[in-house]
């Protein structure tokens, strides 16, 4: 089907990578994955992928939430604001002072 929405061999690839470590992580091949598409699995998914990157697991989320979606599943607004979480910007970026320029 994504082939057919003119999707690129690329976004395919990122797809099927997300669904496979979706179907890993459910120990269930990826053929039926679509039997295991319930809240709480995504919710256990995203807490299992507490040590990866946070871009990952946003795209991972954000590739799972929509096949999720294409599929008939509802979410709370609790399992939304879970899914949805914000970056958090750990930088610390502080305002340039006048003094700062001019060294």
């Amino acid at each position: 089907m994504l082939k057919m929405a003119k999707r690129s061999q690329n976004t395919i690839g990122t797809y099927r990578k997300v669904l496979l470590s979706y179907a890993k992580f459910l120990d269930v091949p990826l053929d039926k994955v679509h039997d295991y598409l319930i809240p709480e699995n995504l919710i256990k998914y995203a807490a299992s992928r507490a040590d990866k990157s946070e871009a990952g697991t946003r795209l991972h989320l954000s590739v799972l939430h929509r096949y999720f979606q294409v599929n008939g599943v509802r979410f709370d607004t609790l399992e939304l604001n879970i899914l949805k979480a914000q970056r958090e910007d750990e930088r610390g970026d502080k305002p340039l002072e006048p003094e700062t320029l001019r060294e």
